[in-house]
């Protein structure tokens, strides 16, 4: 009676299994309700405030109408070296008269110049910092 006992309890088990499954119908129930949630109507930003995010990638410059001041503090220039009545000042070689900016390279000294504009002077020295091991004569 063992093997009957047995074959009882795995019908019984298989039967089992079957009344748990869904049915086709559930499903399709189922998945009724998860695109009625999704078709619901979503609430983001308004197409005002996505006109007032300002876009990260576009470089934006100052205004034409910025005044002449203001554009000059914003210049910074650096002296590098001065050969043969010429200066190097932010990478760029210039003679007397030429200009860098809204500056004229007005003075050329042993160790400094003088740029001038309208409405300032501004005087470039050379640093101290790395000229420890460059000597230059003339003979």
């Amino acid at each position: 009676m063992k093997p009957l006992h047995i074959f009882v309890t795995l019908l019984l088990f298989i039967g089992s299994l079957g009344a748990k499954a869904p049915s086709l119908s559930d499903e399709a129930t189922a998945y009724e309700v998860l695109f009625e949630a999704i078709n619901q109507k979503r609430f983001g930003l308004t197409e005002a405030t996505i006109r007032a995010i300002k876009d990260p990638f576009i470089k934006t410059y100052p205004d034409a109408n910025s005044t002449e001041e203001n554009a000059q503090k914003r210049e910074t220039y650096q002296l590098y070296a001065i050969f043969d009545n010429r200066a190097k000042i932010n990478n760029t070689w210039l003679m007397l008269g030429e200009t860098i900016g809204t500056y004229r390279l007005n003075t050329i000294g042993n160790r400094e110049v003088t740029l001038v504009n309208a409405s300032q002077t501004l005087k470039l020295t050379l640093s101290e910092k790395g000229t420890n091991n460059v000597t230059i004569s003339f003979k």
